[in-house]
């Protein structure tokens, strides 16, 4: 299955998202206990820069203060840019191919990389949306694509800390929900 078209459409619903978001709330709580809006925006920012370079294989650079705010000046555009460009990235074939290299040094299966990217948006974009009281809807293509993946990610996320504690959702519950669910999120999960 080809992701790439799916990780732009997230990318793309993520952006949507974001240009609905107003400073007003930036200190809403998110499904991500650790961030509220604003903390997640300037994460989404900084992660799209991550997996852009990871998507193009370039080194990852060691100059780079990876604590500076995101937030200032016209951060709606610094995000659709770093949206466009993780989008791009993982455009080429090549990009999927290999091995590639994670913020940290950390070398992995550039196929591994891609999948975290992609859920990375989705969910993402779906935890914004939830926090501002805003729709989300990432298709069914989307979501059935992300399940399959979060079927082989989900354990090593938790591993690392990336997801939560799995969340049972109902038997018949929609492809997204149960991403939702194996990321550790409450598909019910109101501010």
């Amino acid at each position: 299955m080809e992701l790439h078209p799916m990780l732009a459409a997230g990318a793309d619903e993520l952006r949507g998202v974001a240009e609905r978001i107003e400073p007003a709330d930036f200190a809403s709580p998110t499904p991500c206990a650790e961030f509220d809006v604003r903390a997640l925006l300037n994460h989404v920012i900084w992660a799209t820069r991550i997996l852009s370079l990871a998507g193009r294989k370039e080194p990852f650079p060691t100059d780079v203060d990876w604590s500076e705010d995101q937030m200032t000046g016209d951060w709606r555009a610094r995000l659709s840019d770093g949206l466009s460009e993780t989008a791009k990235a993982w455009s080429e074939p090549a990009a999927w191919t290999g091995t590639t290299v994670i913020a940290g040094g950390s070398e992995f299966p550039a196929t591994f990389a891609g999948e975290l990217a992609f859920v990375e948006l989705i969910l993402h974009g779906w935890d914004l949306a939830r926090a501002a009281g805003l729709p989300y809807d990432c298709g069914s293509a989307t979501a059935d694509a992300a399940l399959a993946v979060m079927g082989r990610l989900a354990e090593q996320g938790r591993a690392s800390g990336s997801f939560g504690p799995e969340i049972a959702v109902h038997d018949s519950a929609s492809s997204f929900d149960r991403v939702l669910g194996l990321s550790g999120r409450d598909p019910q999960w109101a501010a």
